[in-house]
């Protein structure tokens, strides 16, 4: 793991075959999950989203009895598992999913959501776009982001939210504050130095860290973070936007 400005980069040579964690700490778990054809998967967090990469699993047991054997078949498809045990079965090999989530007390009772891919939050940006794969959850968020190549995030901090991101189409540049001794919303152009990203990099960003992604080639990240998502101060931005959420992003239609 290397360190550049207090955002933490680690790399990983080849996700593909196997399954990995990104994060297993307060405030989150985050992982990608590899499996074989028939092999079980059993989901051991209290509150979860799993996320349908490729290939297809059905669902074996759980305490809710309607939707076993319910399958996940197309890419983006979605469960959310709140306070319920379920189990996966690979139904091809190298089946392949995300999955992001915590312990929390739990609650009486379980709930489990399939949602379709075409039914998630679509959040559109000046840059590309977000799917909040796991809505506006309480606890934690899961979200695609798509950088259109040629542009630019934010050059942001969060004042309490933390994220993992995981690239894993595309090349990217991660900017970031070379003089820790300068207060973020001061930093000049010579204050910012710039690393290259390509697949697979995790990216760990903890709370009032100075950083942005510019997009050498379209990318693809999936970001699990703590949930407050309008937690951004954007000390410079190309489209002139100010701190927080920007409510005409969030007009709710697909694109």
């Amino acid at each position: 793991m290397k360190e550049f400005g207090g955002n933490k980069v680690s790399t990983i040579d080849d996700a593909s075959r196997s399954s990995t964690i990104f994060a297993n700490h307060d405030p989150y778990f985050y992982a990608h999950i590899v499996l074989r054809a028939n092999e079980l998967w059993t989901l051991e967090l209290d509150s979860a989203t799993l996320h349908l990469l490729e290939g297809s699993v059905v669902i074996e047991g759980n305490t809710l009895a309607t939707p076993t054997g319910l399958k996940l078949s197309s890419h983006g498809e979605t469960l959310q598992a709140e306070d319920t045990p379920i189990s996966l079965r690979a139904l091809s090999d190298g089946a392949t999913f995300l999955v992001a989530g915590m312990r929390r007390p739990r609650t009486a009772v379980g709930e489990l959501t399939f949602t379709p891919f075409d039914s998630l939050k679509i959040v559109s940006k000046p840059w590309g776009r977000e799917v909040w794969i796991s809505g506006q959850h309480g606890h934690y968020c899961l979200k695609k982001i798509e950088l259109n190549r040629g542009n630019r995030t934010s050059l942001q901090y969060h004042r309490e939210k933390r994220e993992t991101n995981v690239l894993l189409f595309g090349t990217a540049k991660l900017h970031f504050k070379s003089e820790p001794q300068i207060e973020n919303d001061r930093v000049m152009a010579a204050d910012i130095s710039s690393t290259e990203l390509k697949p697979i990099s995790v990216l760990d960003i903890f709370p009032n860290t100075l950083h942005r992604l510019e997009s050498l080639t379209d990318i693809v990240l999936y970001e699990v973070s703590t949930p407050q998502v309008d937690d951004v101060v954007r000390v410079q931005d190309d489209n002139s936007r100010a701190d927080g959420r920007i409510a005409s992003e969030h007009g709710g239609s697909r694109k």
